[in-house]
């Protein structure tokens, strides 16, 4: 008798281990698709910080054309932007000072982004003209 209840028991322990031990396709479709977001977010937390550049306004340039700053800057607008770029954009502007014949390009360069307008500030005092 002990046996068959020790027998009896394993049984509907086992049963109703099995009842839990299941789920439902719908749960396993669940499953994938909160994975499938998961891995999602991942990759887009190892890919640098974007930003949507409308516009690029470069002030505080005198010794620069119009023109020249257009063809700098026209490269990088209506783009999304990582801070790489911006840096990329920055140093073409000061390789312009040098392509410009100025001995040495400012030395303050800074930039800021408002409502998709990526502003850069360019203080010349330390451009210095070659001398020929």
């Amino acid at each position: 008798m002990k046996k068959i209840l020790i027998l009896s028991l394993l049984f509907v322990l086992s049963a109703f281990g099995l009842c839990f031990a299941q789920i439902s396709p719908a749960q396993e479709q669940r499953a994938q698709e909160i994975l499938e977001k998961e891995r999602t977010l991942q990759d887009r937390l190892k890919e640098p910080l974007k930003q949507f550049i409308e516009e690029i306004v470069v002030e505080g340039v005198t010794l620069l054309s119009e023109e020249e700053l257009t063809k700098i800057t026209a490269p990088f607008k209506d783009r999304w932007l990582n801070i790489e770029q911006i840096e990329q954009l920055v140093a073409a502007i000061k390789e312009a000072y040098i392509q410009k014949g100025y001995l040495s390009k400012p030395s303050k360069i800074s930039s800021i982004i408002e409502n998709k307008k990526l502003i850069i500030t360019v203080d010349e005092t330390e451009a210095t003209p070659s001398v020929e």
